[in-house]
C-alpha cells in the first residue's frame, strides 16, 4: 500500500510558546494537522462494514481514522517518554497513527478491533470498551 499524507502547520500561541509539562527544554508554538484520504476500497470497507452507523458518525469515524491534529511538541513526547494516546485535540490517537502512516492497513485495524472501530477512536481507553474486559 502506499501511504500518502498531506499536512499543515500554523502558529497558533503567539509569541509565547508552550513549555513542556516535564519541565525538560521542549517548547513548542505551533500546531499540526496530518492526514490523508481514504482510498475508494477502504471507504467501500467502512461503509459495508459499519453500515449501521448514521452518516454524521460514519463522517466521524472517517475523521478520527484519518486525521492527526497534535502540537509540534508530540514527536518529542513520543520519542522521549513513548506515549501518544488520547482523544483530545492535542494528542495523536495511535490507531490513527498507525492508519495514517501506512503501519496497519485497515482490515488490520479492524481485526484488532472488530465492529469496534468507531468506539475504540471516540471513547476513553479502558478494558471494557476495547474488548478485553477486566482480567484478574
Amino acid at each position: 500500500m502506499e501511504c500518502a499524507f498531506r499536512k499543515s502547520a500554523q502558529g497558533g500561541r503567539g509569541r509565547f510558546p508552550q513549555e513542556s509539562i516535564f519541565n525538560d527544554e521542549i517548547r513548542g508554538t505551533c500546531d499540526i494537522e496530518i492526514w490523508r484520504e481514504l482510498d475508494t476500497n477502504e471507504t467501500a470497507f467502512l461503509k459495508a462494514r459499519y453500515a449501521g452507523l448514521a452518516p454524521d458518525r460514519m463522517q466521524e469515524l472517517i475523521r478520527k481514522l484519518s486525521r492527526l491534529g497534535v502540537g509540534e511538541m508530540q514527536a518529542y513526547y513520543i520519542m522521549r517518554y513513548g506515549f501518544c494516546e488520547g482523544h483530545t485535540i492535542w494528542r495523536a490517537d495511535p490507531i490513527a497513527v498507525a492508519f495514517v502512516f501506512g503501519l496497519c492497513s485497515l482490515e488490520e485495524l479492524e481485526q484488532a478491533f472488530p465492529k469496534r472501530l468507531y468506539g475504540a477512536l471516540t471513547e476513553h481507553f479502558t478494558p471494557e470498551n476495547m474488548g478485553r474486559g477486566r482480567e484478574r
